[in-house]
């Protein structure tokens, strides 16, 4: 919320600056002649002619600048952290991307193994130890041998929370 108050405050800012900017520094000056002045003006007279009186007018507050193409200053944006939801709070879990079933045939030797769990988590499939990346996603790739393989994936966290799941992949050259 502080983020969000900053930025109005950078863009309140920049606007004014805009605004000042784009306003004349000294104020419009006009020549406004006095009632005297219009009578000694018609009549002929050799005394010097009296300064005339000078009167401010308003300048009214210019209006935004439209799309003209003229590069305006802007505020840059701060970045916003991307949100992850099971970051750290909420229970712990253990979601598995690829491959989508946990029993499976093949014919390749090996076979990526993609799944998602909370930040603050350790991952180890078959005793390999992994770490979450900042949005909770791990992989690895594992070798397979010949016939039936056993694919444990195991996540865990500090306070002794634990997720597992058994993979069976069946490897057919």
């Amino acid at each position: 919320m502080c983020l969000h108050m900053l930025r109005y405050l950078m863009i309140a800012a920049v606007l004014l600056w805009i605004l000042a900017c784009q306003t004349d520094p000294e104020p419009t000056r006009v020549s406004v002649p006095t009632s005297s002045t219009a009578t000694r003006l018609s009549e002929p007279t050799a005394e010097p002619t009296p300064t005339p009186t000078i009167a401010l007018t308003p300048i009214p507050t210019p209006l935004p600048p439209a799309a003209t193409g003229t590069p305006v200053p802007t505020a840059t944006p701060l970045p916003e952290p991307t949100p992850s939801p099971e970051a750290i709070e909420g229970a712990l879990f253990l979601q598995l991307i690829q491959p989508e079933a946990t029993e499976i045939f093949i014919q390749e030797s090996s076979i990526n193994v993609v799944g998602r769990t909370r930040v603050d988590a350790v991952i180890t499939v078959n005793d390999i130890v992994l770490e979450p990346d900042i949005d909770g996603r791990f992989e690895t790739t594992v070798a397979l041998e010949i016939g039936a393989n056993i694919i444990e994936v195991v996540v865990s966290v500090l306070s002794g929370e634990q997720e597992d799941l058994v993979l069976v992949v069946i490897y057919l050259p």
